[in-house]
């Protein structure tokens, strides 16, 4: 549907209002503008039910970003604008119809407000020609949907996740928007009768990767593809899994770890061989322990390694967009086994947000600009703020303003609370969302327009996850700060909120000399309810149930962390959770000096790790302007390319000039093994060239359905496109451009460049000249297909000469491989 179409049917609805109509069904179309159109019109229909004030700006402020966003003017028969007009709304008295001006305060800037309503997609350049087609098993996987790759990053994500062998885990960079989710799907059927378990962080993208992926598979049945949380039938689910009638399972971390009948059907799954593949969406939140303090996402490489155990042959794959240094350091610790970890490092910053950062002088002068800008800026909007209390208190003065149509989402926010807000959110039944820190990661609402933050947080990496929560659509979104010294104060003093050595030390030997623990001679089961051997009270830094088992938790976790200890299992009774953990640093047994030294050594560590986040954004905060903001992304996701779409230092583009390659580091190994039926006909040798003097996609497809692993095509050539009807179906094969194999030549990714490799070469000497150099003495075998036995000019020899191992013409190779 076309913006005109929208105009048109909107107008339409205007001239002979129908409160009992659908705006959905009326504006069929799932594009950003027609979702602006639709709560626009059910913000009138509340007003002409309830003509309150309320409503009135709610309506108002819809009916802004409509006529911003759609360039176009509107008749509403016999309704008055309120005056003062606050969303910049006039009458056009010739026309008789009402337009918006965009009316922006000073202080804004005026450029990056206009670019979001313009609603231009972000330009992501890339040359189709480089671009290749999938391979037959996606191709068939998605009934055809799928022909092309979205980009290189995409195939190297999908095929690169493809190709991890058996007891891997394998650590996955790729963008928002890249197409991540053709990796769980690729890899959940992979293998016949097999399992793979997807954890999610909510509800919402649960259910939405859900819904996508059965609607490009288009499963035979309803037990194919399954996702649970709590309210869904345990019974069908368990049944469905022990009938082995499951391919992909959503499941949330606090249903693994809390609901024993589903973790027990995935044991049993597991070990009788059915679970295949464990996938961790937006794994980085495992570290990010301050967020929403998620206990049960923290506790999944425990869960894995008694699956593991129990089934060394299980894959991991851990998916996010981009991963800090740190995050790195501690997912391998945690989620490697004997080396068997593979980093296939595709990291991008975003293309969307356009970054204005506002300093305020005083308290007011900040919530009196917040409550300007939730008029003017476009929707729909996320206020973030530093506590459940601070969001108490702007809800209440934007209500005073006659917003009311808003929800707070905190740590106080219950569970039921939490899926109803979610769902209304997602489902545009408000557009103003209020909440602190615990809203975040995996909410997939793609048309947010304006994150706003209203205190500093906790450090860049914090701060560019939330900022990540708009554009998610392609389009440009704004991020902006306002804040005051006093927000850096608050958050500089966030240093403060890591335990003291003796509470530390407290909290720990009150859990294991409690008389709850259960000590054996490998391991150690720790009850979290136990009481400190002190009497202060504990609040901790984000509101929760029970802080004693929370601070009791985070103390195992530190510890986890700090590498003297591992958690052998967790489970989940009675509200409380129970650790059993093994003593990778025996001194830690007993409350000795020698200990107490440790223990400041680690509050030290974790005290300077917060600090140095905290300081790395409060110094871009004194330099405002003065050097591009979005540098300091480069600085802790560290293979990230220069990207700053805008920001106080500069209003256009600034990015890396050179064209630089998606993957980021070389991934070297493990490397494939080369078919056994083409080594058979190489006889012995690593390379062979074959003369094709006809049409060379009969030889390339033979090779390809007898088990090449890669074919490497000029890059302007259609020649992938007549592999996709093959029937012989190899999921780890696939094609690839010459400028990609160079590229990954260059690198020495020998994970991408082995087994066997065809080079489709045709009639080009300086090609041939070229590849010969660079393929000369490497480890994967070589099959040249050249049209001729022609005169290569820089080598002075026949590429008969230049291959060392067999020549044959192409009908010899057809009759071997028959």
């Amino acid at each position: 549907m076309t913006n005109q179409d929208i105009i048109c049917k909107v107008q339409d609805f205007f001239d002979a209002p129908d409160l009992t109509i659908d705006s959905a069904k009326l504006l069929s179309s799932n594009s950003t503008n027609s979702a602006v159109a639709i709560r626009m019109i059910n913000a009138y229909k509340r007003f002409s039910l309830s003509q309150t004030i309320e409503n009135k700006i709610e309506f108002e402020c819809s009916l802004r970003n409509y006529l911003l966003f759609l360039k176009t003017d509107i008749k509403i028969k016999g309704y008055e604008l309120s005056l003062p007009n606050r969303f910049g709304l006039m009458v056009h008295h010739s026309k008789g119809s009402i337009y918006a001006n965009y009316d922006l305060p000073q202080y804004v800037n005026d450029f990056f407000v206009r670019t979001v309503f313009d609603s231009q997609p972000v330009q992501i350049t890339t040359d189709e020609n480089e671009i290749k087609d999938v391979n037959p098993y996606i191709y068939n996987l998605t009934n055809k949907k799928f022909r092309k790759f979205k980009s290189i990053e995409q195939q190297l994500a999908v095929m690169g996740s493809l190709r991890v062998p058996a007891g891997y885990t394998a650590m996955v960079a790729m963008s928002t928007g890249g197409g991540k989710s053709l990796i769980t799907q690729t890899v959940s059927y992979q293998y016949d009768e097999s399992l793979t378990v997807i954890i999610v962080p909510t509800i919402s993208l649960m259910l939405d990767q859900h819904r996508n992926a059965s609607k490009i598979i288009n499963p035979k049945n309803d037990k194919e593809i399954m996702y649970y949380h709590s309210g869904c039938n345990v019974d069908n689910l368990v049944s469905a899994i022990e009938k082995r009638c499951v391919r992909m399972l959503f499941v949330s971390p606090e249903a693994l770890i809390k609901n024993p009948r589903i973790q027990n059907s995935i044991f049993k799954a597991n070990s009788g061989g059915y679970l295949k593949n464990l996938v961790i969406d937006e794994a980085h939140i495992i570290i990010e322990w301050g967020a929403s303090f998620r206990v049960d996402f923290q506790c999944l490489d425990s869960f894995r390694r008694i699956l593991a155990k129990d089934n060394p042959s299980l894959r991991t794959y851990l998916l996010s967009a981009t991963f800090s240094k740190k995050t790195v350091d501690n997912l391998k610790m945690f989620y490697s086994d004997d080396d068997r970890w593979i980093e296939i490092r595709l990291d991008a910053l975003r293309k969307e947000p356009r970054f204005d950062i506002i300093k305020c002088n005083s308290y007011t002068e900040k919530h009196n600009r917040i409550k300007e800008l939730v008029c003017k800026l476009p929707r729909p909007m996320i206020i973030y703020v530093n506590s459940p209390d601070d969001a108490d208190t702007l809800r209440s003065e934007l209500a005073e303003s006659g917003f009311n149509n808003t929800r707070v989402f905190t740590g106080r926010t219950g569970s039921a609370d939490r899926e109803r807000i979610i769902n209304e959110w997602v489902n545009d039944k408000f557009d103003l969302m209020i909440a602190t820190c615990a809203f975040g990661v995996g909410v997939d609402k793609k048309d947010v327009r304006t994150v706003i933050h209203s205190y500093v947080p906790s450090g860049p990496d914090q701060y560019y996850q939330e900022c990540g929560r708009g554009g998610r659509d392609g389009l440009p979104c704004l991020g902006v700060m306002l804040y005051t010294d006093d927000d850096i104060k608050a958050a500089m003093s966030m240093t403060q909120k890591v335990l003291t050595v003796e509470k530390l030390s407290g909290r720990w030997f009150s859990m294991l000399n409690s008389r709850k623990a259960n000590i054996q001679l490998d391991s150690i089961l720790i009850d979290t309810s136990v009481k400190p051997n002190y009497n202060d009270s504990d609040k901790f830094y984000v509101d929760v149930n029970n802080a004693d088992i929370t601070w009791n938790v985070y103390v195992i976790l530190l510890l986890r962390r700090a590498g003297l200890i591992q958690i052998i299992d967790v489970k989940y009774d009675k509200d409380r959770y129970f650790f059993n953990i093994e003593l990778v640093d025996k001194r830690i047994r007993y409350d000795t000096p020698q200990t107490i030294d440790m223990f400041s050594k680690v509050r030290e560590d974790e005290s300077k790790s917060i600090y140095s986040d905290i300081n790395e954004l409060a110094s871009k905060l004194r330099r405002i302007g003065k050097s591009c903001w979005s540098s300091m992304f480069n600085d802790i996701y560290l293979l990230t390319d220069e990207y700053c779409a805008g920001c106080n230092n500069h209003n256009n583009l600034h990015a890396d000039k050179r064209k630089s390659f998606p993957l980021k580091k070389p991934v070297f190994f493990p490397e494939l093994s080369p078919s056994e039926k083409l080594c058979d006909i190489m006889n012995g040798t690593k390379e062979m060239l074959i003369i094709c003097e006809k049409n060379p996609y009969e030889i390339t497809n033979k090779l390809f359905s007898s088990g090449a692993d890669i074919i490497v095509v000029p890059d302007e050539t259609e020649y992938a496109s007549e592999l996709l009807n093959i029937e012989t179906i190899i999921p780890a094969q696939f094609c690839m451009g010459y400028r990609e194999f160079f590229e990954l030549s260059r690198m020495n990714s020998h994970y991408y460049l082995s087994g066997t490799i065809v080079f489709c070469i045709g009639d080009d000497e300086d090609l041939a000249g070229k590849v010969l150099n660079i393929t000369s003495g490497k480890e994967y075998n070589r099959v040249y297909v050249v049209n001729s036995d022609f005169y290569v000019p820089r080598r002075n020899k026949h590429i008969s000469e230049l291959v060392n191992g067999a020549c044959k013409y192409d009908y010899i190779i057809k009759k071997e491989l028959t």
